[in-house]
């Protein structure tokens, strides 16, 4: 959003293919881990910050969005592509386009920062999607278990959501406390 402080991360969204979501976490975890780019501790500035997952199919954020939700609808909008494919981004902001678009305008894609996959990169994703494909299941049920047992020991698990298609990793969900500024600052701008 344009809003980085120092100390800041950089939070990622990532779109996995679909029945690859629990795989593409456990990649995209390994490789950021064994890089030393990754979020973990006090280690934040500058680094990933492995938050958000969900599968193709269920890149629409319409049924996670409270009344008016300016924040996400902001998020949606300032959203960087970096890597992967492009169109995949394009159908997300069509998925998000209606419900966002009363409260931002037109979702503009964003196509300054995006890299896209070079023949060894996507050589190197094929591998890595067939040699894992078989753990799929495994994965799941082992992310998911782990991942409601850490989130049973948060004293606000508003903004964590865990399912087979979603996984999203946020201490703390700010959106009803930004909707109600920003609809204060509305209303005291008419």
């Amino acid at each position: 959003m344009h809003k980085l402080k120092n100390g800041s991360d950089i939070d990622l969204f990532i779109v996995a293919k679909k029945g690859r979501l629990f795989t593409c976490r456990l990649w995209v975890t390994f490789l950021t881990q064994i890089l030393g780019v990754r979020r973990h501790g006090t280690k934040t500035h500058k680094r990933f910050c492995l938050s958000f997952f969900v599968e193709e199919g269920y890149e629409s954020l319409a049924d996670i969005a409270i009344e008016d939700d300016i924040y996400l609808a902001q998020w949606t909008q300032t959203l960087q592509p970096i890597a992967g494919d492009f169109h995949g981004y394009e159908r997300f902001l069509e998925k998000n386009y209606k419900w966002t678009q009363e409260l931002v305008g037109d979702l503009i894609p964003q196509k300054e920062n995006f890299k896209a996959r070079s023949q060894l990169q996507q050589l190197i994703q094929s591998t890595l999607s067939l040699f894992s494909f078989p753990f799929e299941a495994a994965l799941r049920g082992f992310q998911l278990k782990r991942a409601k047992k850490k989130r049973a020991n948060l004293s606000d698990t508003s903004g964590t959501i865990i399912t087979k298609h979603r996984l999203k990793f946020h201490d703390k969900d700010r959106r009803f406390e930004i909707r109600e500024e920003w609809r204060r600052s509305t209303i005291d701008h008419v």
